[in-house]
């Protein structure tokens, strides 16, 4: 499969899930793009770790970090927004709150409670290579 392949299949499975924190919101949609370059383990490590926001930010806390942009530091290789490539992680700031984001070329696409969502480069405080 080629990377758009690849990126593709994931976003349209991901995208097509209702929203539930813990196993299909943004922070897992990361994750499977990540597990789909070649990260295992991933998935299970935190499925069902939170069935909230607050719980989502007690969780992440509990694994040693503060934010989502430290969590993916830890796990895959930093980049410049500018630099990412189709697939690749982002952190998207949207009001107070972090999102995680997956590179489409000049746009950015997260899951959020009501959908959907693309940002432009603009937003992205940080990007990791995905594989």
């Amino acid at each position: 499969m080629t990377r758009f392949e690849i990126v593709s299949a994931v976003l349209d499975q991901e995208m097509a899930k209702p929203y539930r924190y813990g196993s299909a919101d943004c922070f897992f949609l990361g994750l499977r793009m990540a597990t789909a370059f070649g990260h295992k383990g991933l998935i299970t490590r935190y499925r069902r770790r939170y069935t909230t926001l607050r719980g989502a930010q007690r969780a992440l806390r509990k694994v040693g970090h503060k934010t989502l942009a430290t969590f993916f530091a830890a796990l895959l290789a930093p980049c410049a927004p500018a630099m990412a490539r189709i697939g690749d992680i982002g952190i998207v700031q949207i009001g107070n709150a972090e999102h995680v984001a997956i590179c489409l070329g000049a746009r950015w696409i997260t899951k959020t409670e009501r959908g959907p969502a693309t940002h432009d480069i603009t937003a992205v405080t940080a990007a990791f290579r995905a594989g």
